[in-house]
């Protein structure tokens, strides 16, 4: 008799599990075929957005509350220009998800391409208060924030947007008007000095995104490692050239993106790839991120050094306003060769 308990037991569980498989099929089914090949679509450009328009309004009629449908339709009319129609797939998303970060802060992006600040604002504020680390929702306040004139406003959060996605074209031209109108000439110069040598070709209508704490290697190499950030890539790169023209040293380039949090990962795999490490930045050698990397891995990959980590710096000094001091206070790109090639000897 127990043994008969049991089989039915059995029984019971298995039909309740294929009722389960089924229901996860069916829905499944009514899904699956349209929200990622509505993404795939839109990624591919302008010409494919109606395409993609056309899947997820299918997804939306099949199941009017499908996650992420609204919200992927409100990016899509952004990028095509169509605010009113992006407004109100945006907010049909918040109706049904209310604390979707993403989703308000898009929402507050139409808004501000609308000119309607005022509600732009609160919406970025909760954005903040979530996320503090926030590269595009400081970027749309301190871009607001100019726009109504209150550069001294705006200048702080652009300057945070700057050290967290320091690769942000938008966000130094941004930051340099800002200086411009507080005065600050020479940090407006330095500002659009970066701008100006951030250029890529971009493909039309993508939209690209930078992810936190994930780091770019901007250069392969296999005899030393120089791990930098904003304006020093730059210059690390150009040194990495000269040092593979001039001495036949394999430079790789790490480019960090954003310092908090760090891609501690990408910092380890090319520390034990060539097993030496050249830290590069403009902030001064005392108190700099450098010395907070070179900690990190001398727990983690101390074995895998062969020489001592190397910092090119700033110099202990306030930043001087005349051009040429400037530029003797700053890490140069000859600074950079001098020191990899120290460290590709040792």
């Amino acid at each position: 008799m127990r043994n008969v308990v049991r089989v039915h037991a059995g029984d019971e569980r298995c039909a309740r599990q294929r009722e389960r498989l089924v229901e996860r099929r069916d829905e499944a089914s009514s899904r699956t075929p349209v929200q990622p090949q509505a993404r795939i679509l839109a990624r591919r450009g302008l010409e494919h957005f109606d395409a993609a328009v056309a899947r997820l309004k299918h997804a939306l009629d099949l199941k009017p509350d499908v996650a992420e449908a609204n919200a992927a339709l409100g990016v899509i009319y952004y990028k095509q220009g169509r605010m009113a129609e992006a407004e109100v797939a945006l907010r049909a998303e918040l109706a049904g998800h209310p604390n979707d970060l993403k989703c308000q802060q898009n929402l507050a992006a139409v808004l501000e391409a609308q000119q309607r600040p005022e509600e732009a604002m609160p919406l970025l504020q909760a954005v903040l208060q979530a996320k503090p680390d926030s590269a595009d929702a400081r970027y749309l306040v301190g871009k607001i924030l100019l726009a109504q004139g209150d550069a001294e406003g705006a200048t702080p959060q652009l300057e945070a947007a700057a050290r967290l996605s320091p690769e942000d074209a938008y966000v130094h031209y941004q930051l340099a008007r800002a200086y411009q109108r507080l005065g600050r000439t020479e940090l407006a110069q330095k500002e659009l000095e970066v701008y100006r040598r951030i250029k890529d070709t971009l493909p039309e209508g993508e939209e690209i995104v930078t992810p936190l704490g994930s780091a770019r290697l901007a250069r392969e190499g296999r005899d030393l490692s120089i791990v930098t950030y904003g304006a020093t890539v730059w210059k690390s790169l150009e040194a990495a050239e000269r040092l593979e023209r001039e001495d036949g040293v394999s430079v790789e380039v790490l480019d960090l993106r954003t310092l908090l949090p760090l891609d501690d990962d990408a910092i380890l795999a090319t520390v034990k790839k060539t097993n030496k490490l050249l830290i590069v930045h403009e902030d001064t050698r005392t108190g700099g991120l450098a010395g907070e990397i070179t900690a990190r891995v001398s727990e983690r990959a101390f074995e895998w050094l062969d020489g001592p980590v190397m910092r090119v710096t700033a110099h202990d000094v306030p930043l001087p306003y005349a051009p040429t001091l400037e530029d003797f206070v700053l890490p140069q790109t000859d600074d950079i060769v001098k020191a990899a090639r120290w460290l590709a000897n040792y």
